[in-house]
């Protein structure tokens, strides 16, 4: 049994039919993945760090209670960034490590928290034994000499 393609029959439409969206498809697929490449492009140029910017370390040891976490930190504005790619990689190693060491600051944040509840717990109790007037037994008292 063969089947024969006759014009205007059910299986010639849905086959003129599959052809359209398999134009259509391939249209399409040319299209947004170029138009996604481009929107891709664009936000990574968008997120790329200013070139003309960067942080100058200032002295790691500041004298005084007012010295602040991250206040040896200073922006610098120049014109002219690293000069080499030796330079830019070193600057970019830099930025690194000091990133990782910022996200392991702020991992710890949670554990410091959660001590520091603990701690503060342990006060209250503290506090509340103070303010009792506790029973202590005659062998823990001391002997009063007259």
């Amino acid at each position: 049994m063969s089947i024969v393609k006759v014009p205007g029959s059910p299986n010639h439409e849905l086959e003129e039919e599959v052809k359209q969206m398999a134009a259509k498809l391939a249209d399409l697929r040319a299209t947004v993945l170029d138009q996604l490449k481009a929107t891709r492009a664009s936000l990574l140029a968008a997120n790329q760090p200013v070139q003309n910017i960067h942080f100058d370390f200032g002295p790691q040891h500041l004298p005084g209670p007012s010295r602040l976490p991250g206040s040896d930190l200073v922006a610098v504005d120049s014109n002219e960034g690293p000069s080499t790619g030796e330079e830019q990689d070193e600057a970019d190693e830099q930025t690194q490590l000091l990133k990782q060491k910022y996200l392991s600051n702020a991992d710890l944040a949670s554990n410091v928290l959660k001590r520091l509840k603990e701690v503060m717990e342990f006060m209250g109790r503290i506090d509340k034994l103070g303010s009792q007037r506790p029973v202590i037994h005659p062998a823990f008292k001391r002997k009063r000499s007259s």
